[in-house]
Order: C-alpha cells, then sequence, then structure tokens
C-alpha cells in the first residue's frame, strides 16, 4: 500500500513540475505581454510540487509532515479566499469605480497561504532550547 502511495505522489509530483515548466514557458515564450497570471499559476504549481516532492523524501518523519500539513492548510485556505473573492468581484454591479481594479486570485491566494502556514510552522514547532 505505502509503495503505491509513493508512487502515486511520484506521479502527481511529475504532474506538477512539469505544468511549472509549461507555465512558465507561456509566459516567457508563448504569451504576447507579460503573462503574470501564468506565472503566478506557475509558481503556484511549483510550490505544490515542491511540498509532494518533501513529502515523499522525509514523509515518514512526523515532524516534517507536520510542517506540511501547516502549509498546505493555509496555502488552501487563502486559495479558497482567492478563488470566493474573484468570483465575487467578477459580479457586474461590483466590478465598477473603485473595485474594478481589486481581483484576488487562488494562485497568489495559494502562495500567500502556503508563505504563512510555513511562518506558523517555523514559530510552533521550533525546538525548545537546551539549558
Amino acid at each position: 500500500m505505502a509503495t503505491l502511495l509513493r508512487t502515486l505522489g511520484a506521479g502527481l509530483a511529475v504532474v506538477f513540475t512539469v505544468a511549472t515548466c509549461v507555465f512558465f514557458y507561456q509566459a516567457f515564450f508563448v504569451l504576447e505581454r507579460f503573462g503574470l497570471m501564468a506565472i503566478l499559476s506557475a509558481l503556484a504549481l511549483f510550490s505544490a510540487a515542491t511540498l509532494v516532492w518533501w513529502l515523499l523524501a522525509e514523509g515518514h518523519i512526523p515532524r516534517t509532515r507536520a510542517r506540511i500539513r501547516h502549509i498546505l492548510s493555509g496555502a488552501l485556505m487563502l486559495a479558497t479566499v482567492g478563488l470566493i473573492a474573484s468570483f465575487i468581484m467578477s459580479w457586474p454591479h461590483i466590478n465598477t469605480g473603485f473595485f474594478s481594479g481589486l481581483t484576488f486570485e487562488a494562485p497568489v491566494g495559494f502562495i500567500i497561504g502556503g508563505n504563512l502556514g510555513a511562518l506558523y510552522s517555523l514559530l510552533r514547532l521550533r525546538s525548545t532550547p537546551a539549558i
């Protein structure tokens, strides 16, 4: 069972890594203008791929699993908030005036949430000093 899960995890990590490369290629070489959304999506996929590779490499260590859980929880929470906010901001009666330039996207939420989750994990799971 563990071998099957590691194989599926490695496949998922490879898919995320390849998608990251494709998004970066599109952002820098294919798009006619600067593709900020493609770059942000690539960075979010890179973060997800890094988490999966890290889980595969050191998932047997409980402290590492806790760190990955904190990072993934923060990333998914803010990605969900960003997705909901982008749906709300796309309504026609809201998308005028001051709110016309404000949109929060899921990749930005994933990146920021992952960083906040890492900071939380760093503060929460720091080792106790030796006396």
